[in-house]
């Protein structure tokens, strides 16, 4: 009797398939990948632990039970804005030293510090942070600040308020247990911060009425220039004529000396009162001096 063998190899071939298929699936189920700017945190549900931080971007191998959780340590915005289409809440409301609403746009920038991702994530397992915690700090962080300010200093000492507020919140944040010291390089911008309308026309008016005050200031001044120089001058003027009418009497002084030394003082007497018939006798040609008319004298 002729004994039949069947080939191994249909038998193993299954067992081939569903080997390489379960290899398949767990390593498909153990894969897992971080982008850039993100961190990994593997979640074990059997022992309730936390892995260490996996800082993107990359592959990397778990067990199939556990569970991938992805943080954003990257730059991070909270925005306070009533005309921002990305707020994340309404522009905050704060109010002066005298009490005055003031409304402001408050940006928060943040990261986080990868080091102490798992740490913060174990405080906040919804990882609501941001929205929870940052976002309180913030409002009550300058609202406390804003009060120490009146309402004139918020408006012309915003950069010092600012610089204040920025302080504030990062030491509020540092200090904040619950986050654990993982929120780092915190800025904060204060913008459109805005008053009341009724102050906003008020402070208009006093402006309008500063600038009529100094323009009338230097309207005046400018008078008290123009009529210093018109003094100045007319006394210019005055002093120049002075000084020409002296020259002039100087002049016919040394005239009338040269005629007197040479016609001698008689001869001046009558050229004299020759010179001041002519000047009131204007329309008189001859001047005939003596009762019986011996002298002709032509005036012209």
């Amino acid at each position: 009797m002729t004994e039949y063998r069947y080939p191994k190899f249909p038998v193993l071939l299954p067992v081939a398939i569903v080997v390489i298929g379960l290899i398949g699936v767990t390593v498909l189920l153990s894969g897992a990948s971080v982008g850039v700017g993100d961190v990994a945190l593997v979640i074990d549900p059997l022992s309730g632990t936390v892995s260490n931080p996996v800082v993107g971007p990359r592959w990397f191998l778990k067990l199939p039970y556990q569970s991938v959780i992805k943080m954003p340590y990257s730059t991070q915005y909270l925005i306070l804005s009533d005309g921002d289409p990305n707020a994340d809440f309404s522009s905050l409301m704060c109010f002066s030293t005298e009490g005055i609403e003031v409304t402001t746009d408050v940006v928060v920038r943040f990261g986080i510090d990868v080091n102490k991702a798992a740490a913060l994530y174990q405080s906040y397992p919804a990882m609501n942070w941001e929205f929870t915690t940052i976002n309180s700090i913030t409002s009550e962080t300058t609202k406390g600040i804003t009060k120490n300010y009146s309402w004139i200093e918020i408006k012309d000492k915003r950069t010092e308020l600012a610089e204040q507020i920025q302080l504030a919140i990062r030491t509020a944040l540092t200090d904040e247990p619950s986050l654990k010291g993982a929120i780092i390089n915190v800025e904060v911008d204060l913008k459109n911060v805005g008053f009341p309308k009724r102050l906003v026309d008020e402070l208009q008016s006093t402006v309008a009425a500063q600038q009529a005050v100094v323009t009338a200031e230097n309207q005046r001044k400018s008078a008290i220039i123009l009529a210093n120089a018109t003094a100045q001058t007319a006394l210019i003027q005055a002093e120049g004529e002075a000084r020409a009418q002296i020259a002039r009497a100087k002049g016919e002084a040394d005239a009338i000396q040269q005629i007197i030394a040479v016609v001698g003082q008689d001869g001046w007497a009558t050229y004299y009162n020759m010179q001041k018939l002519k000047e009131i006798s204007p329309n008189i040609d001859t001047l005939i001096v003596g009762s019986e008319g011996n002298f002709l004298i032509p005036l012209k």
